[in-house]
């Protein structure tokens, strides 16, 4: 970096980045833009807060990622930090050209004398295994040495584990915080949480790592809220002897729209998203659905809760007209696509003995869900391709008041 510095009080840098310069940039592209991840721009504001001090700085709180820095492809891109000191805190931002300098688009405090942490992320259980192919190239855009996580699980849509590897070749440069690609998978590993849109990190309430961990590190995360695309998060991970490597409160990641896939769904994977639109569509919260293999549904929860599938294929319709008549206005689907839903929404609705007249729909939904409501029930319904499926199977899901 190249700048002014004042010891103590305040130091503006100017950096260059480019891919021709700095080759691990292309391992984050995203639809193909070079966008350095958030992780590099809070290095750069802690090297910078971390000159001030006259030391390591490694904690920072009030962290907001609020516009992506863009690295042209065949260019490069002078960033700016500055860092000012205002009591027993130092303030950093980092600017882009491509702003003229004038916009925030990182900013974080950094404590000098950091406050105690709050409680750890509670406990994740090990179970819903997630193979990292069905991560990366899937649900991931990070490729070559962003690709850490080695291993991962998702018990449910709302907390994860995760192994992530460390680098054991040259760094890409000289560091406060440690390996900004492991740090960059503490948070993109939970995309396998919210497996049908993009994720991508706006910022957190504090972080901490430390530079010089062992690896692997042992993650663990866990969704303290979510509402409007807007996800909250609390991530710990530790090394293999249980010593602190990256710890974040508050993170808050961003729905920036759908992922553009649209390749069959494996068991894990699938499990987690149904699981998580269809209590985001309004059914209840404690609802659990396992996909097994070969192809199963599995349907729990601390209220009534039944479930159904079947491929979708011609079938002579009967008993399910008065479900297809709700159902064909709104939805412009194959008259073979409606007619499979209805069958197995009509399933459910014979588990709960709730005639298809009681059925009133409610809306349409990104990725064609579907919700209708019967009382106090409320049916989701989807057509996914799958995994091992020759067509693409219809899935209902009903939950109702009271207990199972």
């Amino acid at each position: 970096m190249l700048g002014a510095h004042q010891p103590e009080v305040e130091i503006v840098a100017d950096a260059t980045l480019s891919s021709r310069t700095d080759p691990w940039l292309d391992g984050h592209r995203v639809d193909g833009l070079t966008l350095p991840p958030a992780v590099v721009g809070l290095e750069a504001m802690a090297q910078a807060a971390s000159a001030v001090a006259g030391r390591a700085l490694t904690t920072a709180e009030r962290v907001r990622f609020d516009r992506p820095i863009v690295i042209p492809a065949d260019g490069e891109r002078v960033l700016r930090v500055c860092a000012l000191r205002d009591g027993d805190t130092i303030f950093a931002v980092l600017r882009s050209a491509e702003s003229g300098f004038d916009v925030d688009h990182f900013r974080a405090e950094f404590p000098l004398s950091p406050r105690t942490a709050g409680p750890m992320p509670d406990l994740v259980p090990d179970r819903g295994r997630i193979e990292p192919g069905e991560l990366y190239g899937r649900l991931l855009f990070q490729s070559g040495p962003f690709r850490r996580v080695v291993d991962a699980a998702a018990p449910d849509p709302w907390s994860c584990r995760a192994t992530v590897t460390l680098d054991d070749g040259d760094p890409w440069f000289t560091s406060v915080l440690g390996d900004p690609a492991a740090h960059d998978a503490t948070i993109h590993v939970l995309q396998a949480c919210v497996p049908a849109r993009r994720l991508l990190p706006v910022g957190c309430d504090r972080v901490e790592m430390s530079p010089h961990p062992r690896g692997p590190w042992r993650l663990r995360g866990v969704e303290r809220h979510a509402e409007d695309g807007h996800y909250l998060w609390d991530v710990l991970a530790e090394d293999a002897e249980g010593r602190l490597a990256v710890r974040w409160t508050g993170l808050k990641l961003a729905d920036s729209g759908p992922l553009p896939d649209d390749r069959p769904w494996s068991s894990s994977l699938l499990s987690i998203l149904v699981t998580r639109t269809a209590v985001a569509l309004g059914l209840d919260r404690s609802l659990r659905v396992t996909i097994g293999e070969p192809f199963t549904v599995d349907v729990a929860g601390d209220c009534p809760a039944t479930g159904a599938w079947e491929p979708v294929g011609p079938r002579s319709v009967t008993s399910d007209e008065s479900l297809l008549r709700v159902m064909e206005g709104p939805c412009a689907e194959s008259r073979e696509t409606l007619a499979t839903r209805a069958s197995v929404i009509s399933r459910c609705l014979e588990q709960r003995n709730i005639p298809p007249s009681a059925v009133e729909f409610s809306g349409v939904y990104d990725g064609g869900w579907l919700v209708l409501r019967a009382g106090d029930a409320r049916i989701a319904s989807a057509v996914v391709p799958v995994a091992g499926c020759p067509h693409p199977v219809a899935l209902a899901i009903l939950t109702a008041r009271g207990t199972p």
